[in-house]
């Protein structure tokens, strides 16, 4: 059956997941919240991004309301161009490298390639989730994507009423970055 907010239309549920319209539509333009908001205690970045929500009634945002794209500086496209790259290239390359080692190059090259990759791939990742949620990268990748939230009626409020929840981005592709920028995002605003 169709899903709407985690509810089927077969099994019932609140009046409103029954095919009504919402009441009230809401965005915020997290590539907007100003650089260093996400270091702010909790209370005081819920005050900055409350006074950042744009809404609309059950009539919606007007056409294109939402189109707009963030401004981002050279050196912010850059970084996230080259973290990508490494992200989606680094692992061919690396690879490449590994296979030019074993066929062209002398055994203890390869031996030290081997044991760089083999390092570098069992080292444990350090616990720095907040740190990076909260950095100047992240803001960075907002910006690259114009990411934003858009929610309808008070779906925030029940999100927090609840003591754990799971969230869902869309659209994503072969790289769920909009799920991957959610985790920092929501973690942070």
């Amino acid at each position: 059956g169709h899903l709407t907010k985690g509810v089927s239309r077969r099994e019932g549920g609140p009046a409103r997941n029954r095919g009504m319209v919402a009441s009230s539509y809401h965005v915020l333009d997290i590539f907007a919240v100003p650089d260093g908001t996400a270091k702010l205690d909790v209370a005081e970045r819920r005050k900055i991004v409350k006074g950042m929500v744009k809404s609309a009634g059950p009539e919606g945002f007007k056409a294109d309301a939402n189109a707009h794209r963030s401004q981002i500086s050279l050196a912010e496209e850059a970084a996230v161009c080259f973290v990508f790259f490494w992200m989606m290239g680094g692992p061919f390359i690396f690879l490449f490298l590994l296979l030019y080692t074993a066929l062209f190059l002398p055994l203890p090259y390869f031996m030290s390639v081997s044991l760089l990759f083999s390092l570098l791939a069992l080292h444990p990742l350090p616990d720095c989730g907040q740190a990076i949620a909260r950095s100047w990268f992240a803001q960075a990748t907002y910006k690259y994507f114009s990411y934003r939230f858009v929610w309808a009626d008070d779906a925030v409020d029940e999100i927090d009423a609840l003591p754990v929840y799971i969230g869902a981005g869309a659209p994503h592709g072969v790289m769920p970055f909009s799920n991957i920028l959610s985790i920092s995002a929501i973690s942070s605003y």
